[in-house]
């Protein structure tokens, strides 16, 4: 036993022996040892020397703080290290102690260099201040002295790790900064890693090309040719963000989205500033998801069909098109609205049938009818937006694409030659592929998403009111509003001003309003759906919180993305 007698109250009471005491901000008592975390030194400061430490252990500290008898603006201070000797992040959660460890409530204290929600590293120290002066207001000094046991209470951050969805057909990769594509295995933990902004990644790939489908399947730490590619996609893991704000915001707002990855059994419903809320695109319908895959470029069509060599309406614009996610090709435009639907249900065999979406999977692809993909709806797009701008990503603006191929399509994955491009350029400075940081990516390289800032305006999922759009263009069945409510998100209000954190709450609306400047103009009745990111063509205001709107028609400039999870 160690026994440590204490002042303040404990003289008498060996350490040891104090097996529970509950504390906390307000004086009610809770004190848990924490083993592993602990003061590792207290070097005396301002006035310290008429003033004990009597001891410290742990992050306790047992002191006799003596102030200037005279003086009202007398302050003694004390310099601290704790040091997180465990294997987890510890998180500062407040000076706790009970009131009747702390004896002269005319001598209050104050914090520097720690606050509350201040976390230290596994193998790494905090160093902070503490000084004790008289509380203000106070006219007559009665008691100079104080005795206190304080704990300096540190909480273990438990943290999920994300674990991307395990889909049939979709092959685990890893990608090098000059873009080529190797196999490695869902356990190997050199597949991804969030902290360090490293974003899974997995491909689709031919039946037989090069090498079959199954070779890449059953093999690791081969190379994956870039012709037997179909499809590349991202994983966006569940998280939860803190609400920073329930209004509407504004350029010069712009901050650090603070998230924490969670799994399906935690869904918080926070609605208020400070309070955390479970992103809603991991909410699908009645199935709450572990994240989700989503293209890693925008759509593009097979390289054979008419619609990539001659693309235009009439090429275009059916549901016969074989759909590609794949970098430095043309985009897919000229696509309706509804045609671009269909053609993102085509990755898994999926089809609208009276107004319902179905799956059968699809041999092409190697998705079975398990498997689910559809253009993204507003809010997906609202989530890779949100953790994009974390710590988990680029934590800024996405470069913008304003690339041009010779045959003056867009190409994917580009990004311009600087911020500052304003016009449209066949000069493909940030070349997929090519470099070894990509600004024009979701985490300033190779791992995360492209093509969300520029390039393509792309339609997503978000309607006004179950309003289908223009008649001029084949559109959908007012039914398929119902039936497949769980593949658009409906909005009842056509003003960012009538936004609640139930209406669009990461959705990248109201909450990142006009971030970096980029245009923002809700949907109403005569243009009832929302496209995202901005196009070649909108200098200077396309970015990864850009919104407009459309009728629901086509557009060479106008394309779209597809997501992919599991059922």
């Amino acid at each position: 036993m160690i026994a440590i007698f204490l002042a303040c109250g404990f003289l008498g009471i060996g350490y040891s022996s104090i097996s529970n005491i509950s504390l906390d901000m307000t004086g009610t008592a809770e004190l848990d040892r924490q083993t592993g975390i602990y003061i590792t030194n207290i070097v005396d400061g301002v006035n310290a020397n008429s003033s004990i430490i009597h001891t410290y252990y742990q992050t306790y500290m047992d002191s006799t703080v003596t102030l200037d008898s005279s003086d009202l603006t007398s302050t003694v201070s004390f310099q601290i290290t704790i040091y997180n000797g465990t294997s987890s992040k510890q998180q500062f959660a407040g000076v706790v102690y009970d009131s009747s460890f702390y004896d002269n409530a005319d001598i209050v204290y104050e914090l520097s260099g720690l606050n509350v929600s201040d976390i230290v590293t596994p193998g790494n120290s905090v160093t902070f201040t503490i000084t004790f002066k008289y509380k203000s207001g106070l006219s007559t000094i009665t008691n100079n002295e104080l005795n206190s046991y304080l704990n300096f209470k540190f909480e273990e951050i438990v943290e999920y790790t994300p674990v991307p969805a395990d889909i049939t057909g979709l092959i685990p990769v890893v990608i090098d900064n000059d873009g080529t594509v190797t196999t490695i295995s869902s356990s190997n933990p050199n597949w991804f890693n969030y902290d360090n902004k490293m974003w899974a990644n997995a491909v689709l790939v031919k039946t037989s090309g090069t090498n079959t489908r199954t070779y890449y399947q059953s093999n690791n730490d081969v190379e994956v040719e870039k012709d037997d590619i179909l499809a590349y996609f991202v994983w966006i893991p569940r998280y939860s963000y803190k609400i920073w704000t329930t209004g509407v915001s504004s350029a010069g707002q712009e901050q650090e989205i603070d998230i924490k990855f969670v799994d399906t059994s935690t869904k918080e419903t926070g609605t208020q500033v400070g309070e955390y809320r479970t992103h809603p695109a991991f909410t699908f319908g009645n199935t709450e998801l572990n994240g989700f895959w989503v293209g890693k470029f925008e759509n593009s069509a097979v390289s054979t069909s008419t619609c990539y060599t001659s693309p235009s309406y009439d090429n275009c614009n059916n549901s016969n098109i074989e759909p590609r996610i794949l970098p430095s090709v043309s985009a897919l435009g000229y696509q309706v609205l509804y045609y671009g639907f269909l053609t993102s249900l085509k990755f898994a065999g999926g089809s609208l049938n009276n107004n319902t979406v179905t799956f059968s999977g699809d041999s092409t692809y190697g998705l079975n009818s398990t498997a689910n993909t559809h253009l993204l709806k507003n809010r997906d797009w609202g989530a890779m937006a949100y953790l994009s701008h974390s710590k988990y990503g680029i934590n800024g603006k996405i470069r913008s694409n304003r690339n041009l191929t010779n045959s003056n399509l867009i190409e994917t994955g580009c990004a311009s030659p600087s911020e500052t491009t304003t016009t449209s350029t066949t000069d493909c400075t940030y070349e997929y592929g090519t470099q070894t940081s990509y600004p024009q990516s979701s985490t300033g390289n190779i791992s995360g998403v492209f093509d969300m800032s520029g390039g393509m305006t792309e339609y997503v999922m978000g309607n006004y009111n179950s309003n289908p759009g223009s008649s001029t263009y084949t559109i959908f069945n007012s039914a398929f509003f119902t039936n497949s409510s769980n593949y658009v998100d409906i909005y009842t209000i056509s003003d960012v001003n009538n936004c609640t954190i139930a209406t669009c709450g990461g959705h990248a609306l109201s909450e990142t309003y006009n971030w970096y400047g980029s245009a923002k103009t809700f949907i109403t009745s005569s243009k009832p759906w929302f496209t995202r990111g901005g196009h070649i063509t909108s200098a200077g205001t396309s970015a990864e919180f850009y919104y407009s709107t459309l009728v629901g028609g086509h557009g060479y400039q106008v394309g779209f993305r597809t997501v992919l999870f599991g059922e």
